[in-house]
């Protein structure tokens, strides 16, 4: 006979056909148990909505946030002071060169900021003292570095005011200017500004750097400099060979190798420096003012901030290049990380490093030296006259004597510079 129950009861034949079925119950004779399958519990989520969705918040927000933090990198934790240290940056306005600048300064550090627009100079500072920073060792001063003479005329007005530097960080740069465009000294604007016009400032100051007991040159470079096609001038200035990112790309290989071979000139030497290169990251700064991409920023700003780095995030390893002992092990090295990366052979070549060198300093001379460069056509074997321009903004950035006067000096960098001795103006006979 047809059981009454399957009609007033049909859901509780039907649970109970599921339950064994599908939820895999299993019972004991004894004893009472069950065990709640994966099953069971996506059932007990769904009957409760608001503890599924709870639960993928709390896995997709904690995976976000592990993402991030390693996104943002690496922090400078050590607790070094900058009390006493004089310290230089280019750039110091905004971006990096501004977080760089807020951190030294906050350990006690006196940093001149080297911009090339005083009103917005100003500005930073009113922004840093906001962010407890003690204006009074906030310097501003005055360089734009796609003028050499600009680069020439601080180098000596600075060496007269301050009796040492400690740091230099070589930090300003533009990316991606949208045309080829030359500078008033005649030189592609990415080449010069990123890396030429330091390198001018580098060698100018070195004589102060070596001063210090523990003197530091940071280059701030980028992982970019992995895809430089070349170095050469002749390439760098040809506009049918530009393009926006491969100029930045250049002008950071050069960066690279520049610092390796000024480290070998200061082993050599002898001298109290050490000089390193860095990749501060994928940063969220404003290098893209001159490319007309600034709109990148606006319509993507959620997408950026997750994807780079802070400004702070991206002063850390300059920071710690600046500061720590620790650097002591990566004369002449590029960092990325905190940690010595090791560089392709195309910028470690020791040979292609110091044509580089060789390169980068008759192209100074040709700018800033009114006489003809007319013997051997490299820096130490031409001759100067006593009224040259050059020679007059760098006769006393030697530490010990003048290298148009004295005798060659193999602890003065500035022999290999200018002349050693001065010279009369090169006669209309003289080979060109």
């Amino acid at each position: 006979m047809f059981s009454l129950k399957y009609l007033v009861f049909p859901t509780l034949n039907f649970e109970k056909h599921i339950s064994r079925r599908f939820l895999f119950i299993k019972r004991s004779p004894k004893k009472k148990t069950t065990r709640t399958s994966v099953a069971t519990s996506y059932l007990m989520c769904t009957q409760d909505n608001g503890l599924y969705y709870a639960t993928f918040a709390l896995i997709v927000g904690v995976s976000l946030f592990y993402c991030r933090k390693y996104i943002r990198g690496q922090r400078f934790v050590e607790n070094i002071r900058a009390d006493g240290k004089i310290i230089a940056i280019t750039g110091a306005n905004s971006g990096i060169g501004q977080a760089v600048t807020a951190e030294l300064n906050r350990r006690g550090g006196t940093v001149y900021m080297l911009v090339r627009d005083l009103q917005r100079g100003r500005d930073s500072i009113e922004r840093l003292k906001k962010a407890n920073c003690d204006p009074d060792r906030l310097i501003l001063r005055y360089v734009d570095l796609t003028k050499l003479d600009s680069v020439r005329n601080f180098a000596k007005t600075f060496s007269e005011e301050v009796p040492r530097l400690d740091v230099l960080i070589c930090n300003a740069g533009v990316l991606c200017v949208p045309t080829f465009t030359k500078t008033g000294d005649g030189y592609e604007k990415t080449w010069q500004s990123n890396y030429l016009g330091h390198f001018l400032l580098s060698e100018l100051l070195l004589p102060l750097i070596s001063r210090s007991s523990d003197g530091r040159i940071v280059n701030v470079s980028s992982i970019m400099y992995e895809y430089g096609d070349s170095v050469s001038l002749n390439i760098v200035n040809d506009p049918s060979k530009y393009g926006g990112m491969m100029a930045y790309s250049r002008s950071k290989m050069a960066q690279v190798m520049y610092t390796r071979h000024l480290a070998k000139i200061i082993r050599d030497k002898k001298l109290p420096v050490i000089v390193t290169a860095c990749h501060p990251g994928g940063v969220d700064s404003n290098i893209l003012r001159e490319s007309g991409y600034q709109w990148v920023r606006v319509v993507f700003r959620p997408l950026m901030w997750f994807v780079l780095k802070t400004v702070e995030d991206g002063a850390q390893l300059p920071i710690f290049l600046a500061l720590s002992e620790k650097a002591h092990k990566g004369n002449g090295e590029y960092f990325k990380d905190f940690a010595i990366s090791v560089v392709p052979e195309k910028c470690s070549n020791s040979a292609a490093c110091e044509r580089l060198y060789e390169e980068s300093r008759k192209a100074i001379w040709y700018v800033l030296c009114d006489t003809t460069l007319h013997t051997g056509g490299i820096l130490s074997a031409a001759s100067c006259a006593s009224g040259c321009r050059l020679h007059e903004s760098i006769l006393d950035q030697c530490v010990t004597h003048d290298p148009f006067v004295d005798s060659r000096s193999d602890s003065c960098l500035l022999c290999d510079l200018v002349q050693t001795r001065r010279a009369p103006p090169p006669s209309p006979s003289s080979p060109p």
